[in-house]
């Protein structure tokens, strides 16, 4: 009797992989979402909530597994307490970058899928913004010696599950790269999800 129960899941646990792409197939996804960031072992920081927006192209090597490859702006950053002008002062830095994750996927189930990889990424913009009593002041964080490195390597990891071509995406992008050349060892932490649809090419 366990004999045949193990049988039967694992007939559902086939059928639930195998009612994926086919073999062979290339897809696109386009997708957008939020960014929830920080910088991993900072103190006195809190996140910065920012758009996530690409596109993913993925290869169906089997039908349990695929290799993607993508595109996406990131709004990353952090909100954090400085001195500033002479006070202490809660500054935004908003640190965004063009990331290119590529993940490899694991098909467990129907519709769901476990990634993973690695994630080159480049700085595009090192802002600063300053809300004080209704008045905002930004500048480039250059301007104070704070330079954010140019080159940022992430490892992600997440989750995503597929219903009639529209996915919902969950990853945790770990950094591994220091973020503010010469500063402290704190790195790239980003929650992101987003939503997409998937075309086949």
């Amino acid at each position: 009797m366990r004999r045949f129960f193990l049988i039967v899941l694992g007939v559902i646990f086939a059928v639930g992989v195998y009612a994926q792409h086919e073999k062979g197939e290339l897809t696109v996804q386009p997708r957008v979402g939020v960014n929830f960031a920080t910088f991993t072992g900072a103190v006195d920081c809190d996140s910065r909530i920012g758009l996530a927006l690409g596109a993913d192209f993925e290869y169906q090597a089997t039908r349990r597994f695929s290799l993607s490859a993508g595109l996406t702006y990131s709004q990353q950053g952090v909100k954090k307490t400085i001195d500033f002008e002479g006070s202490r002062k809660k500054v935004a830095f908003h640190t965004d970058y063009i990331n290119i994750p590529v993940l490899a996927n694991v098909y467990v189930a129907d519709g769901l899928v476990l990634k993973f990889g690695v994630q080159p990424g480049f700085n595009v913009k090192a802002n600063y913004v300053v809300a004080s009593q209704d008045v905002e002041v930004s500048g480039n964080l250059s301007d104070y010696y704070i330079f954010i490195r140019t080159f940022d390597f992430a490892f992600p990891m997440g989750v995503s599950y597929e219903f009639k071509n529209v996915v919902l995406d969950c990853r945790y992008n770990v950094g591994v790269i220091k973020v503010i050349d010469g500063g402290d060892d704190s790195k790239n932490g980003v929650l992101q999800l987003t939503l997409g649809y998937k075309f086949s090419l």
